[in-house]
């Protein structure tokens, strides 16, 4: 396989010795960035035609945001990339891709040795809910026609401590294999190696699979949460085909949501 072609952003500097793996062996276009704010925003933002399979990484990432536009906390033992996807034609498709993110990261993360789980709709945590991975996914259109999907993902890879404010919600892939390093270059690959080989098998198959190897990691189904963004209690009871989810509402009804911020509550009803 040849050597992608490198690609500086003007405010950054060629890394290719700390990411050289990535450089030999991944087959499209490769933007490595000493620093960004977004890898997300850096590729929304670039005019013309972006390839399929696209991969925006950086040692640094200033200003990496999460859904609702939050901040990710980010530093240099944790990884941050992007990587261009094309918009499927079919919507039910589209509406998988944040699945088949999470799907991407749940396998690299289990091969690596992880114990690891999903939290709908875009969060890899710890089986105690403590977040190492978030998920961003967002639309770049053309003329108003959707052309492609950016998949941003933030993991938290060699962090041994993480500081006090976030200390009890946050959780890295060292701390969960038993102090285990992990080179930073060979996680990003791998994540974007299942991500391109997962979108395959969403187009092929309709992401029968994906949905499935989602549910069997996903440790919320039959607990209380609570949308916080309208103040709702309900008991998650499945994934629909679509990526949405199925919830028992506490006056028994049974209905779908297809985004929200959810936490689990420490009571049932």
């Amino acid at each position: 396989m040849s050597k992608t072609a490198f690609n500086v952003n003007p405010s950054g500097q060629r890394s290719e010795e700390d990411f050289g793996e990535i450089l030999a062996t991944w087959p499209h276009r490769l933007d490595l960035l000493e620093s960004t704010p977004s890898t997300n925003s850096y590729l929304l933002e670039q005019s013309g035609t972006l390839e399929h399979g696209t991969l925006a990484a950086t040692k640094i990432q200033s200003g990496g945001r999460g859904r609702f536009g939050r901040p990710w906390f980010s530093d240099s033992e944790s990884i941050a990339f992007s990587v261009c996807l094309d918009a499927p034609r079919e919507m039910q498709h589209l509406t998988l891709i944040p699945v088949l993110a999470a799907v991407a990261v749940l396998n690299t993360c289990s091969a690596l040795g992880a114990d690891v789980r999903v939290k709908w709709p875009n969060d890899i945590t710890d089986t105690k809910g403590r977040k190492l991975c978030g998920i961003l996914t967002e639309l770049r259109t053309q003329g108003g026609t959707p052309r492609n999907v950016i998949v941003g993902i933030g993991l938290n890879v060699n962090q041994a401590q993480f500081p006090p404010e976030v200390a009890e919600i946050a959780q890295s892939l060292r701390i969960l294999t038993a102090n285990t390093t992990f080179s930073c270059p060979a996680v990003i690959l791998s994540i974007a190696q299942e991500l391109l080989s997962g979108y395959n098998e969403l187009l092929n198959h309709n992401g029968g699979a994906l949905v499935d190897r989602w549910k069997a990691s996903c440790a919320m189904f039959g607990r209380p949460y609570r949308d916080r963004r309208h103040d709702q209690v309900f008991t998650p009871l499945d994934m629909a085909d679509d990526g949405s989810l199925v919830v028992r509402n506490q006056d028994g009804t049974i209905t779908t949501i297809s985004s929200g911020e959810v936490i689990e509550v420490a009571h049932s009803y």
